[in-house]
């Protein structure tokens, strides 16, 4: 198991799903090494994988890249599963990760979902040749971004609203659209990485930067979103 030391083992014991417990065994911890625009040193970061090996004939892998405020790459901890048992190599995994080792192998197949869907723009601007193809789930790029906002008012809402046991719950439910998977255990994984202790800083700075704003404006190519409550599921954009 490579989870960070900051999740504590008590919050892991309370889940009792298969696929979450499966996901906390498999995670896998990798240090990059970034350009300096992007980080002043080696950046640690873990991702989730199919247990599939890389095609002989170069089919592209998929890539998934999460939305925001997600415990781990938890996201995809259902998907992986159904990916590895079609024999489809997948990897769930923040941007950095994807955008460094796809930056040196062959091109893969890109999926970003709510604001994930951003970041994968934004990789495609730093590296076009790192893609094959791109669909979005949900994007956030069709949502009007939130305002920038200054220092105390977002240290305000990260402390009384974000982190409300309420608040947290309904963001964890909205990520799964069949009721049914909106379980105690759904919310628990929701809520991993706020034991983090960078995590109101983090969530600060990102607030007050504007790069919500930026990203959300990136609709500059075709692709294919696919909307989770939509009965054909898929829209064409530009």
């Amino acid at each position: 198991m490579a989870l960070p030391s900051w999740v504590l083992s008590a919050r892991t014991a309370e889940i009792s799903e298969t696929e979450a417990q499966a996901a906390f065994s498999g995670m896998q911890t990798v240090e990059l090494t970034l350009p300096t625009a992007v980080a002043s040193g080696p950046v640690v970061t873990r991702y989730l994988k199919t247990a599939v090996e890389p095609s002989p004939e170069e089919e592209p892998p998929l890539l998934l890249v999460h939305g925001f405020d997600i415990s781990l790459a938890l996201e995809y901890r259902r998907l992986l599963p159904l990916l590895e048992a079609l024999g489809i190599e997948g990897q769930a995994s923040a941007f950095a990760r994807l955008l460094e080792e796809r930056a040196r192998q062959p091109p893969g197949r890109w999926v970003g979902a709510s604001l994930g869907a951003c970041v994968a723009l934004d990789c495609y601007r730093a590296e076009p040749g790192a893609f094959r193809s791109f669909a979005s789930l949900a994007p956030a790029f069709f949502t009007p971004p939130p305002p920038v906002l200054p220092a105390p008012l977002g240290r305000l809402l990260l402390q009384n609203v974000l982190t409300a046991p309420s608040v947290r719950e309904s963001i964890a439910k909205q990520a799964y659209h069949v009721k049914e998977d909106q379980t105690e255990d759904a919310i628990r994984c929701g809520n991993l990485h706020l034991s983090r202790a960078e995590w109101e800083e983090d969530s600060l700075e990102w607030l007050m930067s504007g790069a919500a704003r930026t990203a959300t404006s990136r609709r500059t190519w075709q692709s294919w979103a696919r909307w989770r409550r939509s009965p054909c599921g898929v829209a064409r954009t530009r």
